[in-house]
């Protein structure tokens, strides 16, 4: 039987990656066509070979030897005609393919040949207090996503064992094990082909980083671009209002700029005022943030940049270039959605100062002052509001910027979980039974669902909001006013 390490290449990058293939002294050894395809064999010749660790240990035991190498062969096999082009990998060609394909290629096909069984998943979470990278071992059980997290890799049965081999690895590529010579590849990817056309069986989200440096420099100038032009406003910063901030430009710290308020007008008169290009500059701006507590940090511009781009399918997530799937976007969705959300009381209050008071004063307990700090490691001291076992976190401002307020909640129900859900006011124990993220929409930006809001990361904190709050034994809710 045998294993094919499938990846799909951009048609446009074929060229160019046969001549890095070449350039790591990948030959081409035979050209044929079969079935309306080229099928091209490229392998190492005449590799060089590489160092191996135990020989310099060993070097007074090889009198007279030459030093010997490890000797490792390597080769590509591509498939193509004018509508398509496959490589398959052997061996360390997979370093240079990768970097010339469709990244979504295996998850793309896993959407359609995988059965919804799985035995193993590899999976990145974002904007989550769980671990960045997981994997785990599904033992044939369903397939189950949490917030925010974004598929790499799983191994699972196919539909169709006769057509795609009874079980196949997903991720970047495609490894299928199946009864099929080399020659007969080419009506293999024509079925692939058709495959890809049909709708999907099954949504699996996905984010993978940009790694190009050419669309990095292209996505950076979209960003500047937008930032400069009508559509300003979908460039949101993401600010915490009870913090400040200063600019300054990477290795130039002592042009650190007066502490301000993090907005657009502070941001271009440092610009004016440092003679910055932001196409050329915009890595290197740097924003040092001073919090309420004392302390002090210096973040990149972009790490407060909440940022996304619907036509390219790209968002900045923590100041880096992702590209998301659709199905990453349509979990988020039904999560935010999932939250019982209802409208609350018009309010004219012009700060949140005025907001907490003016509800303080028809039945709800302002909770602002009164805790300050809950112990050494949890902070909960935005909890705005408390009425019949419900806490209120209160978001004032650009709705997509929820940041400081999803995250004392989170901090909240952390704090609940490990103290067994007592919390305490002035000395009187509180019944908490749900955690409300109360939005206050200026703006009018939610006029119907939660997840109509065209913010990557607001979804993303707010999945997370949803996933802590349950974890902790309460009920999450959200209120907008």
């Amino acid at each position: 039987m045998a294993k094919y390490n499938l990846y799909k290449i951009l048609p446009e990058k074929r060229f160019e990656l046969i001549e890095k293939l070449r350039a790591e002294g990948v030959e081409m050894a035979k050209k044929v066509e079969a079935d309306g395809c080229v099928l091209e064999f490229l392998y190492s010749r005449d590799p060089d070979g590489s160092d191996i660790w135990w020989v310099k240990t060993y070097r007074d035991f090889l009198d007279g030897i030459e030093s010997p190498k490890n000797i490792s062969y390597c080769a590509a096999f591509f498939i193509y005609n004018d509508d398509f082009c496959y490589a398959v990998a052997l061996g360390r060609t997979y370093m240079q393919i990768k970097n010339y394909c469709d990244p979504d290629f295996g998850i793309n096909m896993a959407c359609r040949i995988a059965a919804d069984r799985v035995k193993i998943k590899n999976s990145k979470f974002f904007k989550s207090r769980r671990n960045r990278v997981t994997s785990s071992y599904q033992l044939g059980n369903r397939i189950e996503f949490d917030s925010g997290e974004s598929l790499d890799f799983i191994r699972a049965a196919t539909i169709d064992p006769t057509v795609w081999g009874t079980e196949a690895n997903f991720g970047t590529a495609v490894q299928f094990s199946m009864n099929l010579a080399p020659d007969q590849l080419p009506l293999f990817c024509k079925k692939i082909e058709e495959v890809l056309a049909q709708p999907l069986r099954m949504e699996l989200p996905k984010v993978v980083a940009v790694r190009d440096a050419m669309k990095l420099k292209y996505l950076d100038a979209k960003l500047v671009q937008t930032l400069g032009s009508e559509e300003h406003s979908k460039v949101v910063l993401v600010a915490n209002e009870n913090c400040q901030y200063s600019f300054y430009v990477q290795g130039a710290y002592g042009n650190l700029s007066e502490k301000c308020a993090l907005d657009k007008k502070s941001l271009q008169n440092f610009f004016n005022l440092q003679n910055i290009n932001l196409i050329e500059q915009i890595n290197d701006i740097k924003v040092r943030v001073y919090d309420p507590e004392g302390h002090e940090r210096s973040k990149s511009l972009k790490a407060l940049i909440d940022f996304s781009d619907s036509e390219e399918r790209t968002a900045l997530i923590d100041g880096k270039w992702y590209r998301y799937n659709p199905s990453f976007v349509n979990s988020l969705r039904r999560e935010a959605d999932s939250i019982p959300a209802q409208k609350g009381a018009s309010n004219d209050a012009k700060d949140i100062d005025d907001f907490v008071a003016s509800f303080a004063s028809s039945g709800f307990t302002d909770c602002r002052k009164a805790i300050a700090r809950i112990d050494s490691k949890y902070r909960v001291n935005k909890l705005d509001l408390y009425k019949d076992g419900t806490l209120y976190f209160v978001k004032f401002g650009a709705i997509e910027a929820p940041n400081y307020a999803i995250d004392q909640a989170i901090h909240a129900a952390k704090y609940l979980q490990a103290n067994h859900g007592q919390l305490d006011l002035e000395g009187q124990p509180l019944e908490v039974e749900k955690i409300c993220l109360w939005l206050v929409d200026r703006d009018g930006a939610i006029s119907g669902k939660i997840s109509q809001i065209g913010s990557l990361n607001f979804l993303m904190k707010v999945a997370d909001f949803k996933h802590s709050v349950l974890s902790a034994g309460f009920r999450p809710r959200i209120m907008i006013s």
